[in-house]
Parts: structure tokens; C-alpha cells; sequence
């Protein structure tokens, strides 16, 4: 969900179509390679295995969202920008 919800955010008023288009087609490849690997990956690791695995690098993204992305409840899309761009 961090890779839909981010990114509108992320991104100031000027450039967010191109910003957001740019991580969705990121998003995209990323699946791509996921569902094609997954089976090749799952018989090398076990399925088990690789379940696991994926639970790691979910944990480890919301470990970082938790710790490094900055509260936006209530604020206006130009703060946000302003704070993500030091212009505060």
C-alpha cells in the first residue's frame, strides 16, 4: 500500500503526474519480475521459504516508513511538499 500512498504525496504539484506515473511503472516492472521469479525462487528456497522472505522485506519497509517518513495527517499538500523539499 506504501508504494500507492506515497508517492501523491511525495511529490510536489509541478511534477506529481510525471512522479507518479514514473513509480507506477516501477511498481509494474517490480510485479513483473516477482510473478516471473516466483516459482524459479519458491522451488530453490521451498514455498515456505520464500513466503518468509517476503515477510522480511515487508517488515523491513514499514520499519523504515515507521521510522524515516514524517506524519502528513491534516496537512495541506504544499507543506507537505515544503517539508520534504526543506523548505521549511
Amino acid at each position: 500500500p506504501l508504494g500507492w500512498v506515497m508517492p501523491p504525496e511525495l511529490f510536489s504539484t509541478k511534477i506529481r503526474t510525471k512522479g507518479v506515473s514514473i513509480t507506477t511503472f516501477a511498481n509494474r516492472l517490480t510485479a513483473t519480475f516477482m510473478t516471473t521469479t516466483m516459482l524459479t525462487f519458491a522451488s530453490w528456497m521451498t514455498e515456505a521459504g520464500y513466503f518468509c522472505y517476503l515477510t522480511c522485506i515487508n517488515v523491513i519497509i514499514l520499519l523504515l516508513a515507521y521510522l524515516f517518513l514524517p506524519e502528513t495527517k491534516g496537512k495541506s499538500l504544499e507543506n507537505v511538499s515544503a517539508q520534504f523539499y526543506g523548505e521549511i
